[in-house]
């Protein structure tokens, strides 16, 4: 759930993910935050490259958040409070007769870009923002543009962060007073909320006026500011209960920024004067929110971070700071594009002092430019965190993940997806279906000493992880974490967890759940499938439609209304997790059927590839050791089936109350 950038670890050798607000530590940062290779894990607050083993990726785990009803929030003191108001949830301005990629140069488009200008040295590419229909802004290409040309350098100057929250006359000596949080002042995330809200009000007086003239004022149209009657169209998915804890949040936000002094600052005072309302309400607070969720980017603006502990067990580990939640202006004009790699997010470049991006192809002049949001962002991920709607691996004839672009909008201001032309080709970023599944309703611990191993896993994943389940099934990751759940005493000794280790044995439980992600006997196999196998068939049946029925709505077949607006955006979502729980469940009946003819564990998550019908469980040399072909083999690993464990915690990532949450990932921001 939540960060733009390069890299979720070190800026040169990976990739971090934008989402929204980020976690307390390096790994659960944004969304997830960061692009992760195919191989590579991530364990608490440090990135492992694992050089053997199954396909590895994270367990996942959903930020505790909470969308609000509605936010309509008062227009900006001062002159910007006369702009007209916005149009289908998008700022707007007087627009001009210039027209670029479907888009005017309006007044707010031209100020941005001179803006731009005159705190950059210059602008690696010459672009233009426009004004877009749907009320959002873009930015469309003035020259032509090779694969691999930078397409921002955003100087850190012009960032908004928890450090210019600190910085900031208005809300500064707040946000770094002592008891305004559970530490020293308020958390990142509560922080950046009252910034946020702080400079809009001040109105062209803001440093960041001519930014924040072309946010949408309006973010209805976000999930987390949805009413009861959209979340209706969410029975029976997770994300009901992602969006109910986001909801919650923003209330636990707006009552610790108000106990903390918020609504009496010299801004809020002015504000009040000139709209008759508070600065910090629930409204404005889930307004941010959203604002934050789906237009910030996590970034690496930090040194390295040394790894604590020895880790050489896992491999190469590669060191990185801590993620920092920004909002960073002109990049987050880029919308969404699923088939853009590692190259097309953001990251914070030390050398040349700000943030910055390549194009992942190349561009026409008049042609819209795109970014990346993150690697393996699933549809689920891209409607809770940016209102985007993903059809492409639906098979209705839509160009999207699984098809040659990116797909339509959210059909407002929010997150924009670029819709590509033909011959990109999905890798190994493209999105897949997922569903994430809470452990305990697959297998609660089998006894205390399992129960022990998973609270020490706890200490580095984080609280609140997700089994990912994928079209293919579930990953290695999720699977060893079940074995953890399930083991016996001796296969729990046998992987190196001690009789008389605690939930302090953290880098003991790292190396149990490594030895662990290899099955251990035929029969606690199938006793995992058979868990595995029940949660499924309970999750498919929380659904009051079948996949089928929500396929046909959305094409508009087999007599039904094509469904279109917000409630297609949450159709489809739900139809992805459908799609992943139909999948699983076809992978685990599979895997039970091979275990029940004699096929050997250690053979037993190969890709069918890997077999001959005529010898399938005859030959002894089945499983040859390649990670690779672990659990729904490289396929899998590539289209992200199962996301792996995400980490989670209470809060936005950083409530008031000081808490470290954890964000989503998505690769350009936030994930």
């Amino acid at each position: 759930m939540l960060g733009r950038s390069c890299g979720v670890g070190a800026r040169s050798a990976e990739v971090r993910t934008h989402s929204g607000p980020p976690s307390a530590t390096v790994a659960r940062a944004l969304a997830s935050s960061a692009p992760r290779h195919a191989h590579q894990v991530f364990l608490g607050d440090v990135a492992c490259c694992c050089s053997t083993g199954p396909s590895s990726s994270q367990l996942a785990a959903p930020v505790r958040w909470a969308p609000r009803r509605s936010c309509v929030v008062p227009a900006a003191v001062g002159p910007a409070a006369t702009s007209p108001a916005p149009a289908a949830g998008g700022c707007s301005a007087a627009p001009s007769s210039s027209s670029a990629a479907g888009g005017t140069v309006d007044a707010a488009a031209a100020r941005l870009k001179a803006w731009v200008l005159q705190h950059s040295k210059a602008l690696p590419t010459k672009l233009t923002p426009v004004h877009l229909p749907d009320g959002s802004y873009g930015l469309v290409a003035d020259e032509p543009i090779p694969r691999g040309a930078a397409l921002v350098r955003v100087p850190r100057a012009l960032l908004m962060s928890a450090d210019t929250a600190r910085a900031s006359p208005a809300v500064g000596a707040l946000v770094a007073a002592p008891g305004a949080g559970s530490g020293p002042g308020l958390g990142e995330w509560p922080a950046l909320v009252l910034h946020l809200l702080a400079e809009r009000a001040a109105g062209k007086g803001s440093f960041w006026a001519p930014y924040l003239a072309t946010l949408p004022q309006d973010m209805s149209h976000h999930p987390l500011l949805w009413g009861p009657e959209r979340l209706g169209w969410l029975q029976g998915s997770p994300l009901l209960g992602a969006l109910a804890e986001r909801r919650e949040q923003v209330a636990s936000d707006t009552a610790a920024l108000v106990a903390a002094g918020a609504n009496e600052l010299p801004i809020a005072q002015a504000w009040r004067e000139a709209t008759g309302s508070d600065l910090v309400t629930e409204a404005s607070v889930g307004w941010a929110a959203a604002v934050l969720l789906s237009r910030g980017f996590s970034l690496d603006l930090a040194e390295e971070e040394p790894a604590e502990g020895d880790l050489s067990y896992w491999g190469t580990w590669a060191p990185h700071g801590p993620d920092t939640l920004a909002l960073v202006p002109w990049a987050d004009l880029l919308p969404h594009c699923a088939q853009a790699g590692p190259e097309a997010c953001a990251h914070f470049c030390f050398e040349l002092g700000g943030v910055t991006l390549a194009a992942h192809r190349a561009y026409a002049p008049g042609e819209a430019v795109a970014g990346s949001h993150g690697p393996l962002l699933s549809p689920a991920d891209l409607f809770l965190d940016y209102a985007l709607a993903e059809e492409g691996g639906l098979g209705l004839g839509v160009e999207g993940p699984g098809a040659e672009g990116a797909v339509g909008s959210s059909g407002s201001s929010g997150r924009r997806q670029e819709e590509e032309g033909e011959g990109e080709e999905e890798g190994e970023w493209g999105a897949g279906h997922r569903y994430d599944l809470d452990p305990k309703e697959v297998a609660p611990p089998r006894g205390p000493r399992n129960a022990a191993l998973l609270r020490a896993l706890a200490a580095v994943q984080g609280e609140g992880a997700r089994i990912a389940l994928g079209e293919a099934g579930p990953d290695a990751a999720s699977l060893a974490y079940l074995r953890a759940a399930l083991a016996s005493d001796a296969e729990l000794v046998r992987a190196g967890w001690r009789v008389k280790a605690s939930d302090a044995d953290v880098q003991a439980a790292c190396r149990a759940v490594g030895a662990l992600a290899q099955p251990a006997s035929a029969a606690s196999e199938r006793a995992l499938l058979e868990a595995l196998a029940g949660a499924i068939a309970r999750a498919q049946a929380a659904f009051p439609t079948a996949l089928e029925q929500d396929l046909q709505r959305l094409a508009g077949g087999g007599g039904a209304e094509r469904v279109e607006g917000p409630e297609r955006l949450a159709l489809v979502a739900v139809a992805s997790q459908k799609a992943a729980l139909a999948g699983s469940a076809r992978a685990v009946a599979t895997w039970r059927a091979r275990l029940a003819a004699g096929c050997p564990v250690a053979d037993l998550y190969e890709s069918d590839d890997s077999y001959d019908d005529d010898e399938a469980y005859d030959s002894p040399g089945g499983y040859d050791g390649d990670a690779d072909t672990w659990g729904s083999g490289e396929e899998q690993a590539a289209r992200g089936a199962g996301r792996g464990a995400r980490d989670s915690d209470a809060g936005w990532g950083g409530s008031a109350a000081g808490s470290g949450g954890v964000a989503t990932g998505n690769g350009r921001r936030r994930r």
